[in-house]
């Protein structure tokens, strides 16, 4: 990896902060258990769709051919242009943890964590040790929302809701060791 690809993240460095590893998302391993009722329901409806179109041409009824195209936009969408989208910001994603903080570059927009904000975190390793791993608060994590759609962190009422996730990572044991070292120091 290339040590300029990662200059995005020291003007958010602070005195004192360090980097621990950095690392670039993955390419593969796209299929979740989201997508065990994503990808038959996304197959029925553009059938759906193709069929009911064939009906309207049919028909004659073209001026329903409009609101259909609508329809057919989200299906071909759910079947094959999200995996488009996940392969695309995986390509363009860039992880920086620190002593401090995880830094995420995604689709050019930095965001960052503080590593002691969401103290609940759930790792998933696949079978070539890439894997996953989920920074959550602990009211996510008492509703069990694991490996759900990640909601960005957000201070609501002084207290940190929502997830964090770092994906398809390389090596994901050794990063889940730097994290908890720095979750549970032994002073």
């Amino acid at each position: 990896m290339i040590d300029e690809d990662y200059s995005f993240c020291t003007p958010h460095l602070t005195d004192g902060e360090r980097i621990l590893w950095k690392g670039k998302a993955q390419q593969g391993n796209m299929l979740t258990l989201y997508d065990l009722w994503v990808i038959p329901f996304s197959v029925f409806w553009t059938g759906m769709v193709c069929y009911f179109g064939y009906n309207i041409i049919s028909s004659g009824a073209y001026f329903l051919l409009l609101p259909l195209v609508l329809f057919l936009a989200v299906g071909l969408y759910m079947t094959f242009g999200r995996f488009i989208l996940i392969s695309y910001a995986r390509k363009n994603t860039l992880y920086v943890i620190t002593n401090k903080r995880i830094i995420r570059r995604r689709f050019g927009k930095v965001s960052t964590v503080d590593i002691f904000a969401l103290p609940c975190m759930n790792t998933r390793v696949c079978k070539d040790s890439n894997g996953y791993i989920q920074l959550q608060s602990e009211m996510n994590f008492r509703r069990k929302f694991r490996f759900y759609i990640p909601t960005e962190p957000q201070l609501i009422d002084g207290v940190w809701t929502g997830s964090f996730v770092l994906e398809n990572i390389p090596e994901v044991k050794k990063v889940e060791r730097i994290l908890t070292d720095l979750m549970n120091p032994k002073d």
